[in-house]
Formats: structure tokens, C-alpha cells, sequence
């Protein structure tokens, strides 16, 4: 008896112990926040299995290019932006983002699934950043931690369900699945539960379009292409994530028609091809781009909005990482919105002096027919839009491909970074209003080298299966 007493206390005192050390190590909670339930078994996280990435880097002048680019995005987040932002707050806890607008998280999330990229699949250069490799994973954490951590799923007035907050939290969300071992039990379900809330947000979703089945504008010089494919890039990552979820086959019916609807023509309307089992024409409610790929936004022919169809693309990326094909509706339209900004010519007048195509043959200007929102520095767009067009082959109906136009692009992209020793992108006299502009460049070169690399990784196919709808 006392021998079996004695031995009894000190073993608790040893759990206790053992449970307080490890609990000293989980983050804090958010304000406000409860600790969160275990998610139920259908609801888990699959996470990546990495093992099936074995073919190393993609090699050749262009993929070291691109990857450049990343590393540079990279250095400026590190040595310039988060000290700019964050500086002030410390190393441990949630990041205070200062609001819930786009402002505020978008360019976080963006950096976050930047940093990510290039950690997760070995593309991250500690030498070129100056930032030792641990440092940089401990700031994409914390990064994308904070996002999902004051997302309203975990703190009560938080961020989301708000116009663009699905691209916030694809941003995020994707970045928790790429940095899955890196993050602690806790942080594990902010980012899950972020996803899932967001991805909820669109079961009975009615899709928007621009022009009705009529020809009628539903809203006014504003196509949906954009909202449409960036609201579909977070079903993607709820989906690749959490395949077994219950409301997994709604958000996959979801993602499907919102990316068929994207780049949707006048033409799909009567449209026999089968995608996913049914006719293109019992798909779409309506049109987005015109018959030729021009899409219009802001009020006028915009091709920055064009270049949004790498937001569709995205679905290749994260189901080459769950080990599965990707829906060919991610490809739906691309191929005629890469030619028009190839080939398709516009004459001055009436459009905007000297006329000619988007995309000039020889230079790596772009020119804008009507103008544009953005100024006219922007180029990762179109890089990304390259990189795509050509890994997937998606380029057949340009008259020149992907590759020709990726290396003038991609070429100026990394000679503006080149002007500054920290890696940013824009100088004073560059034309971009936008805010994010440089957390802007560092998604899009996440996205392409993620898109190259795995390709390179012969990990990347498409299928027309059906999906079950879960009725």
C-alpha cells in the first residue's frame, strides 16, 4: 500500500510538470478568443505529404529568374516591410494588424504565403536575403498565424466574411497548409476553422456576373472575372485541406461554377462541352469576358483584370499538393484570354495612342487600350499569367508563347528589383497607386514559382471527373 502510494504522487507531479512545459510553448490566445474544440474526424486536415516532391529545383536561366524574383520579394518583406509594420511589437504573440479591411490584411496574408513558397519548396535563399532560414520561417508563422488568429472564427469582431476576405484567407489558409509542421496545435486550428468559415460563406452562393443571359450588364463596367476566380481560390484551399469535411462536396460544386462562370463568354451560354458532367451551358448564368477574352473593369478594356485568370489556375496548385488532379474548369477560358492579350489589336483612334496589342512584340511594355487603374509598371501579373500559360500549355492559341513573353516580362520585373538594395519592386517615379503594390508582387511570384516548381515535380494533372454534390 504505501509503496504503491508513494509512487503514485510523484508521477502526477511529473504530468503536471510535463503538461505545464508544453503549454508554455503553445501561442497565446487571441482577445476575446475561446480555446478552440477539437475539430470533428471529418472536418481534420489532410496535410502535404512532402515525400511525394523528390525532383529538386527546376534548373535553367528562366526558373533561376523567376526564382530571383521570389527571393527578392522575400528580402524586402524581411528586412524593410516587417520592420516598417511590426517593427515595434515585439517577437511573440499575435501580430496587432490594426484593423479588419483590406489594407490591414491583405498584404500580411500575401506575404505570408510568399515566404511560404519559397520555404516549402526550397526556393527560400538565406544568403540572398541576409535572413537565416529560421528567422524567415518564424515571421511566415507568425504572419499567417496572425491573419487566421483574428479571423472572426476565432476572435469575436475579427476579419471576414466580407467582399474580398476568401482571397485573404486563401492567402492565409494556404500558407498554414504549406508551414503545417511549423505551427503548434492551436495555431493549427485558427487556420483551419478560418477556412472552413470562409469557404461556408459559399454554399447556396448565387454567382455574380457582369452581363446577364440577356446581354444585359448587371453591374455596370465591372466584370466579375476577378471576384469570381479569388472567391473560388479559397474553396481550393478548404477542399485540398480538408477533403473529408462534410460540406466539402458543396464547396466543390462552388468552386466549379465560380470558376466556369470567371471567364465565362457569350458563347457558353449555348455551349454542348461537357465540363464535370454537364454542358458548359447549364453551368453559367450569364458572361464575364467578351467573345474574344477582353475583360472589362473600372469601366474600360483592363488587362490587369485579364491577368486575373491565374487566379483560377490556383486550383492546379493546391490539388498537385493534395495529390490529386485538378478540375479542368480551372482552365476554362484561359487559353482565349492569354491570345487576346497576345494578338488581339486595337486600333487608334479611337483607342489610346499608338494602338497595336496588349502584349508588344519585342518590348516589355504592355500597352493599355483605355488606359489603366494601376499605372502601367505592373508586370508580375503578367509574368504569372506567362508562367501559366506556359507550364500548362495553355498558350496553343497565341500566336507567340508563353516563354517568348515570359522572359521579356519576368526580365523587367527583376530589373526593377535590381534598382534597390533591398529587393522592393517600386521606385518613387513607378505609377501604381495601390497600396499593397509590393505584397502585390510577391503573391504573384509565389504563384508562378509554385506553379513551375510543380510541374517540374510531374506532379500536376487535370480531369473532367463529376464530383459527387453531397445531395
Amino acid at each position: 500500500m504505501g509503496l504503491a502510494g508513494s509512487g503514485r504522487r510523484p508521477r502526477l507531479v511529473l504530468l503536471v510538470a510535463l503538461l505545464a512545459t508544453l503549454l508554455a510553448g503553445l501561442p497565446a490566445l487571441p482577445a476575446g478568443a475561446a480555446a478552440p474544440p477539437a475539430p470533428p474526424p471529418s472536418a481534420r486536415v489532410v496535410p502535404i505529404d512532402w515525400r511525394d516532391f523528390d525532383e529538386g529545383p527546376p534548373q535553367g536561366a528562366d526558373a533561376a529568374r523567376l526564382r530571383a524574383i521570389l527571393a527578392n520579394a522575400n528580402r524586402y518583406a524581411l528586412t524593410t516591410w516587417y520592420d516598417d509594420r511590426f517593427g515595434d511589437q515585439g517577437d511573440e504573440g499575435l501580430l496587432d494588424l490594426g484593423g479588419t479591411g483590406e489594407h490591414r490584411v491583405r498584404p500580411v496574408a500575401a506575404e505570408a504565403f510568399a515566404l511560404a513558397a519559397a520555404l516549402a519548396t526550397g526556393a527560400y535563399d538565406a544568403a540572398g536575403t541576409g535572413v537565416p532560414e529560421p528567422r524567415a520561417r518564424a515571421i511566415a508563422v507568425r504572419l499567417l498565424t496572425s491573419v487566421a488568429g483574428h479571423h472572426r472564427a476565432t476572435e469575436a469582431g475579427g476579419w471576414g466574411d466580407a467582399w474580398q476576405s476568401a482571397l485573404w484567407a486563401a492567402m492565409a489558409g494556404f500558407a498554414g497548409w504549406l508551414l503545417w509542421d511549423d505551427l503548434a496545435p492551436a495555431e493549427r486550428e485558427w487556420v483551419r476553422a478560418m477556412t472552413a468559415y470562409e469557404a461556408d460563406r459559399f454554399r447556396g452562393y448565387t454567382v455574380p456576373y457582369w452581363k446577364d443571359r440577356d446581354g444585359v450588364e448587371q453591374t455596370p463596367g465591372d466584370s466579375k472575372a476577378e471576384e469570381n476566380s479569388w472567391n473560388a481560390m479559397l474553396l481550393q484551399v478548404a477542399t485540398a485541406m480538408m477533403p473529408e469535411h462534410s460540406n466539402a462536396p458543396a464547396w466543390r460544386q462552388a468552386n466549379l461554377e465560380l470558376m466556369i462562370s470567371a471567364f465565362a463568354r457569350p458563347s457558353d451560354l449555348g455551349s454542348s462541352r461537357v465540363l464535370h458532367g454537364k454542358p458548359v451551358s447549364r453551368w453559367v448564368g450569364g458572361w464575364n469576358a467578351e467573345e474574344d477574352g477582353l475583360v472589362v473593369n473600372h469601366g474600360i478594356v483592363h488587362p490587369d483584370y485579364m491577368a486575373t485568370a491565374v487566379q483560377n489556375t490556383h486550383a492546379v496548385l493546391t490539388s498537385a499538393l493534395a495529390g490529386e488532379p485538378a478540375p479542368r474548369a480551372a482552365l476554362h477560358n484561359f487559353d482565349v484570354v492569354y491570345a487576346a492579350l497576345a494578338d488581339r489589336r486595337f486600333t487608334s483612334p479611337p483607342y489610346a495612342a499608338p494602338g497595336g496589342t496588349m502584349y508588344v512584340r519585342g518590348s516589355d511594355e504592355i500597352y493599355f487600350p483605355q488606359g489603366t487603374s494601376w499605372g502601367p509598371s505592373r508586370r508580375m501579373d503578367f509574368v504569372a499569367m506567362d508562367v501559366v500559360a506556359r507550364e500548362l500549355r495553355l498558350d496553343g492559341l497565341a500566336s507567340t508563347g508563353g516563354a517568348y513573353w515570359e522572359r521579356l516580362h519576368a526580365g523587367r520585373a527583376l530589373a526593377m528589383q535590381e534598382r534597390h538594395a533591398d529587393g522592393r519592386t517600386y521606385a518613387p517615379e513607378d505609377a501604381d497607386p495601390y497600396q499593397g503594390r509590393e505584397e502585390w508582387v510577391a503573391m504573384h511570384a509565389g504563384w508562378a514559382y509554385l506553379t513551375r516548381w510543380l510541374v517540374h515535380q510531374d506532379a500536376v494533372e487535370i480531369t473532367n471527373r463529376v464530383y459527387p454534390d453531397g445531395s
